[in-house]
């Protein structure tokens, strides 16, 4: 997940492949976020949002799965605006940080907002999109040595 991450140790141990909800992160009750999480959690809502605003204005087919998709993008919308709000309500009420550690957090939420609106997500879309590969430096070894017995399986298998 890109803005939180999930707190079902089965899951987290095997690097997300033991999910039966496939990547719907924000509907399941083990997804968490802290207020780390804040940059992403707006990108993921602006891109959602985005989403569903061609939804609406009907640029994608239409139908009773476009329909269903629309109503899941907007709940969806829904439970990003509640996370975000109780994380920035985190903010305000915490004691942990100054006046000007706040004021600081609210410039730099403000800056990478900005920044993302109107540079990177212009750029981008001027520019096709990048396919992410894996990379062995970052690869866990556990799940290397489980993906190279699971292909070792697959070519036990006759054809």
């Amino acid at each position: 997940m890109d803005c939180g991450s999930c707190a079902e140790k089965g899951n987290v141990a095997r690097h997300g492949r033991a999910c039966q909800f496939g990547n719907e992160c924000l509907n399941c009750f083990f997804f968490r976020a802290t207020v780390s999480d804040l940059p992403d959690l707006h990108r993921t809502r602006h891109r959602k949002a985005r989403l569903l605003a061609q939804q609406q204005a009907r640029l994608m087919p239409q139908g009773r799965l476009a329909s269903a998709s629309a109503v899941k993008v907007q709940l969806e919308v829904e439970r990003l605006d509640d996370l975000i709000a109780t994380l920035e309500q985190e903010i305000r009420s915490s004691d942990l940080i100054t006046e000007d550690d706040r004021q600081m957090i609210w410039e730099t939420l403000d800056s990478m907002e900005r920044i993302d609106r109107e540079l990177l997500e212009p750029m981008g879309a001027k520019r096709g999109p990048v396919r992410a590969l894996v990379d062995e430096r970052t690869f866990h070894p556990l799940a290397a040595a489980e993906l190279s017995i699971t292909s070792a399986g697959q070519e036990l298998i006759p054809s």
